[in-house]
């Protein structure tokens, strides 16, 4: 009996500590300076006026994000800033707040889930399962909007190629439309 009170009470030590340096880590990180200006800072601006959700988390996810940006390597970066502008620059957020709003979604996720296992007396895998799910949600949400996106380019492609034979027909005459036809069949 003995041991299982001591061994709940080094698991309960562990988890304080662990969450201990993650919050340092967090805190102590450089931060970055924001930016609001271009496309980004428009897009945000209006997400803000039309979400009240949006306008509720991003304070928090604008802090996080800016503490969070000193851990993110350049090509993470990169890669994130890559997805979100293929995205349409979703809620005008930054790589540094995406990595911030998937944390802050994780954290919700195990809560609920935490809740969950609470409330029905079920196992500990319930708080597991809401962290993976919630977090998931921005990058699903960020490349569900990327492929939307791509494909709305791919099928107004064709559109604009005869627009742009329609221009050149008519600047050219229609033998350079004859020329085009034969080298594109």
């Amino acid at each position: 009996m003995l041991i299982v009170v001591l061994l709940r009470f080094l698991a309960a030590l562990l988890l304080a500590a662990a969450l201990f340096v993650l919050v340092y880590v967090v805190v102590a990180s450089p931060t970055l300076p924001p930016s609001r200006l271009g496309i980004r800072g428009l897009k945000r601006m209006s997400t803000l006026k039309k979400s009240a959700l949006w306008a509720q988390l991003e304070p928090a996810t604008r802090w996080l994000g800016t503490r969070l940006g000193g851990l993110l390597s350049p090509a993470a970066r990169a890669s994130l800033d890559q997805q979100i502008t293929r995205a349409g620059d979703f809620w005008g957020i930054t790589p540094e707040e995406v990595v911030a709003l998937t944390l802050i979604s994780s954290s919700f996720g195990a809560l609920f889930g935490s809740l969950f296992s609470l409330a029905f007396s079920r196992g500990a895998l319930y708080p597991l399962i809401g962290l993976f799910l919630c977090g998931i949600l921005p990058y699903l949400q960020i490349n569900g909007l990327q492929q939307e996106r791509q494909k709305r380019v791919q099928t107004g492609l064709p559109y604009v190629i005869d627009l742009r034979a329609w221009i050149l027909r008519d600047l050219c005459g229609r033998w350079w439309t004859r020329a085009a036809i034969r080298m594109t069949h």
